[in-house]
């Protein structure tokens, strides 16, 4: 399949800063049918975010879960090219996306409170849950199952930055309701966060700064809870998931074959 190139102008510029501390331009394409997101850099370290923000996609699409299906691009800004991912500008079909952030806000809530952190990681992920159905007038069972679907992604593929501005619901403009959003941004894994992974000696060095948010929990041990609790292993086709795209450093390698052989060995 042939890559798609962009061309940007200042003007065409969404945001210029990510929550990733670093600099990523993010762009709506010239005829706005595309979202486009360059590839972030941390420090001065170029990362391939871009390229976990693929590999997210296809697992959702192995797995049925729901997502913005990400694809390659090459992009020009500012006289610099960048790798990126485009997707389809939803906006266009009457939706806009509303943060978990913005509801909770709105609200009178925060997940900052001690309310929320004394809360075990399965009670956090149940509180969210119900807090997009109540505030959103969605149905609970599928509430639930968005934020299993969310954190089930991020642990496929290590995704430290699920913040509370990056989940939550679209609000459709034209029948003038909310609905489950569609999972995006989950480039933040596979230790593509992290501009010092070059520097650790070991794997498990490079995972002592791996965790799933917004629950502070080690990804291996999350999907054992999952099991555990919902059991997962019933909910997704696992054994039939499988590694298509290639891997941005040896550690991802490492990361993606021993989350695979978990994911397809819960009991």
């Amino acid at each position: 399949m042939e890559t798609k190139t962009f061309h940007f102008d200042k003007k065409d510029l969404i945001t210029l800063r990510s929550s990733t501390g670093g600099f990523q331009p993010k762009f709506l394409s010239k005829d706005r049918q595309y979202f486009v997101k360059a590839q972030a850099v941390i420090s001065g370290v170029t990362m391939q975010d871009w390229l976990v923000e693929i590999i997210a996609s296809d697992f959702c699409k192995q797995l049925t879960i729901p997502c913005v299906q990400q694809k390659e691009c090459t992009i020009y800004f500012a006289g610099r090219e960048y790798k990126g991912v485009y997707s389809d500008n939803f906006e266009l079909q009457g939706r806009s996306f509303k943060s978990f952030e913005s509801l909770l806000n709105e609200n009178m809530m925060s997940t900052n409170d001690s309310a929320f952190i004394r809360k075990n990681t399965v009670e956090k992920l149940y509180w969210c849950a119900k807090q997009l159905s109540l505030l959103c007038d969605l149905a609970y069972t599928d509430c639930l199952k968005y934020m299993i679907d969310t954190a089930v992604t991020d642990c496929l593929v290590g995704n430290v930055d699920r913040h509370t501005r990056n989940f939550g619901v679209f609000y459709n403009n034209l029948r003038g309701n909310y609905e489950i959003s569609l999972l995006f941004d989950s480039g933040m894994g596979l230790f593509e966060n992290d501009n010092y992974r070059d520097h650790y000696k070991t794997f498990e060095d490079a995972m002592h700064n791996c965790y799933v948010s917004p629950y502070g929990e080690d990804p291996f041990d999350m999907i054992d809870l999952l099991e555990k609790e919902f059991a997962i292993s019933k909910m997704y086709p696992f054994q039939h998931l499988q590694l298509i795209q290639k891997l941005p450093s040896e550690y991802a390698k490492e990361y993606t074959d021993r989350m695979i052989w978990k994911v397809k060995n819960l009991t």
